[in-house]
């Protein structure tokens, strides 16, 4: 690991383009989905947390499942972008900007491992027919296959969401391609085993994803950047690899990203993949109001979220791949935990480094860092936050002696 230097630190605290904005450093807050929208509307708790982190100190912060539509939610405490939350949104982004730091809205949509039911569509959809194993205790055990014409309708969705949080006062949009969500879902062809235009071949499988970024890029114009969240790995049998990963790096490049956010995993597989450290799942199983999802997580949780060894920058030799063969900037996400880490990401090639569990546990880790060489965050990676999405309380580090502990 390399040791903190001033040139280092420099080089971290350094302002940076992203696209048509100026981060003034280069920490972003990723996104992550907070349970602070209990009614899937912003709320004073979901505002209060981010500007924490902008006055911590961050150049960004995100907010996210800003999912696109109404039944793009995997749960009902969660928000979809529509005209209504204009009021909210923007008093969210204009805090956040008096805080000092700029505002990302992560577009999503989950697609087949929805666990509400749907709303505006009969059934839960997919590429493809699936299994839906996070759905089946909320009796939503299956989801079937997309028409072209609910396809080109998503289009609209994510074009207009960006449209939304535009206007609001977002600076920034991140298309999330990765994690097993809907567009991961179209990548992947252990998902997506369609037979039109938007499956088979590996252009095919991108097909909907490059649209939706051109259409996001059309739509908001050189109001706001546009990122895109994908996986390095997938980590599931028949799932992509490096390999099919830096192709797709390579096509959203040509298509003008401003920036990919590497990650990896699926929510919906092997979830310890994606985070690293001990397993959520016993506080997850006691917060669950479903008796049979409490059931199901006892006896089978442990086969989605097992405990498994933290160590920093834990993505870093798969980024590394991808960071050969693009020119964009990369935003590095994995095990950056330490200022040690963050550096060590700046020395590598990566224009901005992206962490969550780090700034739950300090939301003022880049001013203690600016202020302090000898400078230490505290998370023990015991994922217990992750657990809280479930908690009325919503996310919150069960280490701070300032919050009650729900769990």
């Amino acid at each position: 690991m390399t040791t903190m230097t001033a040139e280092g630190l420099d080089i971290l605290a350094s302002s940076s383009a992203l696209g048509p904005i100026i981060l003034k450093n280069r920490v972003i807050k990723s996104a992550t989905f907070e349970g602070k929208t209990p009614n899937g509307h912003p709320t004073k708790a979901l505002i209060d947390l981010h500007t924490e982190i902008a006055r911590g100190g961050v150049a960004m912060t995100t907010v996210g499942c800003c999912n696109v539509s109404v039944d793009a939610r995997n749960l009902d405490n969660q928000m979809y972008l529509h005209t209504d939350l204009h009021h909210g949104l923007k008093e969210l982004c204009d805090e956040v900007h008096r805080a000092g730091a700029k505002i990302s809205a992560q577009l999503t949509h989950c697609g087949f491992f929805k666990q509400n039911k749907p709303q505006s569509t009969r059934f839960t959809l997919a590429p493809s027919f699936q299994f839906n194993k996070l759905g089946a205790p909320n009796g939503r055990p299956f989801a079937i296959s997309m028409s072209q014409k609910q396809i080109q309708s998503l289009l609209g969705d994510y074009c207009g969401a960006a449209e939304v949080a535009v206007k609001a006062g977002f600076d920034c949009v991140e298309i999330q391609m990765g994690h097993g969500y809907l567009l991961n879902q179209f990548l992947s062809p252990d998902h997506n085993r369609r037979r039109d235009q938007y499956g088979g071949s590996a252009e095919n499988r991108m097909r909907l994803p490059l649209s939706i970024v051109k259409g996001v890029k059309k739509a908001v114009g050189n109001n706001a950047a546009v990122i895109a969240k994908i996986n390095l790995d997938d980590a599931a049998k028949n799932g992509l690899r490096i390999e099919d990963y830096l192709g797709i790096g390579r096509r959203l490049e040509d298509a003008g990203i401003d920036a990919i956010v590497t990650s990896g995993g699926r929510s919906s597989g092997d979830t310890s993949f994606m985070f690293r450290g001990d397993s959520p799942i016993p506080a997850m199983a006691r917060l669950q109001k479903n008796p049979i999802s409490k059931i199901a997580l006892k006896l089978f949780g442990h086969m989605q979220y097992r405990a498994t060894p933290y160590h920093e920058l834990y993505f870093m030799e798969l980024a590394k791949k991808l960071r050969s063969v693009v020119d964009c900037p990369l935003v590095y996400l994995g095990g950056v935990s330490s200022p040690a880490s963050a550096i060590e990401a700046m020395k590598e090639g990566f224009e901005f480094v992206a962490m969550g569990r780090a700034l739950i546990k300090d939301p003022n880790f880049m001013n203690n860092l600016l202020q302090n060489s000898d400078y230490t965050n505290g998370c023990t990676h015991c994922n217990q936050c992750v657990a809280l999405v479930y908690s009325p309380q919503g996310v919150h580090c069960v280490l701070n002696q300032s919050t009650k502990c729900a769990v």
